[in-house]
């Protein structure tokens, strides 16, 4: 046989398979599944509506007071996101922001002014949760954010809040 006759043949079968290869799955080139180029060559991708409803809704996250104090003692949460602090203990609990016993670290008015308000903006309960009850708060600012219980100021955790 004429050895380029042959040597011919393998480059086709060659070109063949490469092309083949280079293929996605589904039969289709790559270039072809890439979003049209905008302006100065950069792809715009516009969100579809299953997008957006795949966003997860802001977490609730839960602490627990027992007699032995909260649980966990800190938490780490996401700016947006809300804890509920369950009374899960014997006496009454008054979730608070330090410092005890004015309670203004968290949005710098003393316990008379924020709860006076009734606001809510404030990390405060600005009252007792009886047991079995709980008091909820959204935490809108980054940062870690000690509290305490108000009537055992000794009980104490932290929120760990990021953006």
């Amino acid at each position: 046989m004429n050895k380029n006759f042959i040597i011919g043949g393998m480059i086709a079968v060659i070109a063949v398979a490469g092309y083949f290869l280079l293929q996605t799955p589904s039969g289709k080139n790559e270039q072809a599944n890439l979003p049209p180029q905008g302006a100065g060559g950069t792809a715009q991708i516009t969100p579809s509506i299953e997008d957006e409803q795949l966003s997860a809704p802001a977490a609730i996250h839960t602490v627990a007071y027992t007699d032995t104090g909260y649980a966990p003692q800190t938490i780490y949460i996401k700016t947006g996101e809300t804890v509920t602090f369950q009374n899960q203990s014997s006496r009454g609990l008054w979730t608070a922001s330090d410092l005890h016993p004015s309670h203004r670290i968290y949005d710098g008015t003393p316990l008379e002014e924020h709860c006076a308000s009734g606001a809510g903006t404030a990390f405060d309960a600005c009252g007792s949760t009886a047991p079995g009850g709980q008091w909820q708060f959204t935490f809108t600012k980054a940062g870690n954010w000690e509290y305490h219980n108000h009537m055992n100021p000794t009980d104490r955790g932290i929120v760990v809040v990021r953006d």
